[in-house]
């Protein structure tokens, strides 16, 4: 606490964090929400996904605690659960340094399912996986209580 009261401005992503922090009488919080402002499409623009395989996105910095190899998993399980590829997973993003290796090997290993599109500009996020399914759990913790 006393290294919190230190600073001048302690910036939290939420209402909740400011809250809890205030809790513990510390009141110099304020909240920076973490955004983007992104061009919304119009109702036309977006298709309805009505053919296999159904394509799911993950939109975020590639690294190991995002999940991914999780997402992967529940992809491969899904396809093998209906005896065909129904679902594929197409990742977008910056991959660390330090998790790129790891991530190559998991490219290869679910390759059939599995494919990266590189990073896209965030102003083109919107077009780009507009017509995808968003996976939008993005933290391995939430991934593996489904």
């Amino acid at each position: 606490r006393k290294q919190l009261r230190r600073f001048e401005i302690n910036w939290v992503e939420f209402s909740a964090m400011q809250d809890g922090l205030e809790e513990l009488e510390i009141y110099n919080v304020e909240v920076l929400p973490n955004f983007k402002r992104l061009n919304v499409l119009p109702p036309g623009q977006i298709s309805e996904i009505k053919t296999e395989p159904f394509v799911f996105t993950m939109f975020s910095r590639i690294i190991k605690e995002k999940g991914i190899e999780t997402a992967a998993k529940a992809i491969r399980e899904v396809n093998s659960r209906f005896g065909r590829k129904r679902a594929v997973l197409l990742i977008y993003g910056p991959v660390d340094n330090a998790y790129q290796k790891e991530f190559e090997m998991l490219l290869e290993e679910y390759q059939d399912f599995v494919s990266y599109g590189g990073c896209i500009p965030y102003q083109d996020s919107v077009i780009a996986i507009c017509c995808f399914f968003p996976l939008s759990i993005g933290e391995k913790e939430c991934l593996e209580r489904l």
